[in-house]
């Protein structure tokens, strides 16, 4: 029914009719707004999943930057080398499948190895004329193009060992393709956005710390819960044991009782 009838209805003094029409008018309102705030609910729904789905993106992709950084910055510090040398190398391992810790302790043998001049022993150029050390990247190069030279496996493994010890063997599926093989993968992570300097490596090492604290001030809240509830749950758990022992009591004694009786 439209205005106009509803309006005649009114005019002609028939309340039943004019009320009922009133009624239905106000019933598709209330339908209407339902359907409204409804609509509202789920974008606001909507909302806040796409947010927290941002959100949580996010701090995916800090957390990952933060672990590449720290890794970067654990091969700078062992090797000495630049930021940038160091993001391909982790590029490398990460391409070859080379466990980044393995291959830190690998590194931090071979630098040992380096200083005590082992690896000149086995010919390889470690040093300058004024004898100190070469970049660690030029003489990976070299120790490269060695293990590329070498066909036989066991060969390359004995080296590896002599070189970087034990766990050596790690490092040998990121050095077989030779220095270029290397280099590519220089090229790749710089292609990739993969290359960190100084700056990006600072930025991990804080966030890191920032991570740190974090945990530490979270473990701190659920200490003092704990501590706030330690005495209740301890009355609980104390009363709860009392009445089991006392089901216990009136089980037995049923149970005596029972038997006397058969």
């Amino acid at each position: 029914m439209n205005f106009a009838e509803t309006l005649k209805l009114i005019i002609t003094g028939d309340g039943a009719g004019a009320t009922a029409t009133l009624k239905g008018v106000g019933a598709e309102a209330e339908k209407s707004l339902a359907g409204a705030e409804a609509a509202g609910a789920k974008l606001g729904l909507g909302m806040i999943a796409a947010t927290a789905a941002i959100g949580g993106a996010l701090i995916k992709a800090a957390g990952d930057a933060t672990d590449y950084g720290m890794a970067v910055g654990k091969l700078q510090r062992l090797t000495g080398g630049s930021a940038q040398e160091m993001s391909g190398l982790a590029f490398a391992a990460q391409q070859t499948g080379t466990d980044i810790d393995a291959l830190g302790k690998a590194i931090a043998i071979a630098s040992k190895n380096i200083e005590s001049g082992k690896f000149e022993k086995f010919g390889f150029d470690a040093r300058n004329a004024d004898g100190s050390a070469k970049p660690f990247e030029e003489t990976l190069g070299q120790v490269a193009d060695r293990f590329m030279q070498l066909g036989d496996s066991t060969e390359r493994a004995n080296l590896a060992k002599q070189l970087f010890g034990r766990g050596g063997t790690a490092v040998i599926g990121m050095l077989k393709d030779g220095k270029e093989g290397l280099s590519n993968y220089i090229d790749e992570a710089r292609k990739y956005g993969l290359i960190l300097d100084d700056a990006g490596i600072k930025k991990a090492r804080e966030m890191k710390a920032a991570q740190r604290d974090l945990a530490a001030a979270m473990q701190g809240v659920w200490n003092q819960i704990g501590q706030t509830v330690q005495p209740v749950l301890t009355t609980i758990m104390n009363d709860t044991s009392e009445v089991i022992a006392g089901m216990r009591s009136l089980i037995t004694g049923a149970r005596d009782e029972e038997i006397g009786r058969a």
